[in-house]
């Protein structure tokens, strides 16, 4: 029985502490641990990560930023979920944050586009090859900017225009496409308490 993780460097497990020629990835990421909190009602659960440092909306489909045998990313998940139809427990995708070009708040609108275009028939093409007993699970996206806040009172207010105009409108829009597709979203903008400045 397999768990499924696709997306970009947070579903490969990209700490500060993984190796540099590997990339830093790690088994310590949150699918690693997602894949044991379910291991105990799923003894022979395996957790296959699929994703890759840097991934976009736009690389997952067309691919480019690394070899698939199949292609992009998408198109190896797709392989992997038709070879596999029935032993998949479920599958979670982070994507999109990297469709902001070096994290630039001006990048903001043509990132939102790109996500928009290109996000909808990603999660079309991995429900068809699921079925419709897989569970597929999306997630918000944490605020990159926050690291500002350290920088002092100019930090500070970088890190608050951040909160507002970038990350609570395009978890927003994450919102309205996963309902759109009938897929749940992980919240992780609530989980960090991104809108918090009071704590």
């Amino acid at each position: 029985i397999y768990y499924l993780s696709l997306g970009d460097s947070l579903a490969t497990g990209v700490q500060p502490i993984g190796a540099e020629e590997w990339q830093f990835r790690t088994d310590e990421g949150y699918a690693d641990q997602l894949g044991a909190i379910a291991r105990p009602r799923l003894p022979n659960l395996r957790t296959v990560k699929l994703g890759y440092p840097g991934e976009s909306t736009t690389t997952m489909i067309e691919g480019g930023l690394t070899t698939y045998p199949h292609g992009s990313q998408l198109d190896e998940a797709v392989a992997f979920l038709r070879s596999h139809r029935g032993m998949v427990a479920f599958v979670t995708i982070d994507i999109g944050l990297n469709d902001l070009p070096d994290y630039a708040l001006e990048a903001i609108p043509a990132g939102m586009a790109s996500i928009s275009r290109n996000l909808p028939p990603i999660l079309t093409t991995l429900q068809e090859a699921a079925g419709p007993r897989t569970p597929i699970v999306g997630m918000t996206i944490y605020d990159a900017f926050l690291p500002s806040w350290l920088d002092g009172p100019l930090g500070q207010a970088m890190a608050r225009v951040s909160v507002w105009d970038a990350i609570v409108p395009i978890n927003a829009h994450f919102g309205e496409i996963y309902r759109a597709a009938g897929l749940p979203l992980a919240d992780v903008e609530g989980a960090f308490a991104t809108t918090d400045f009071d704590t």
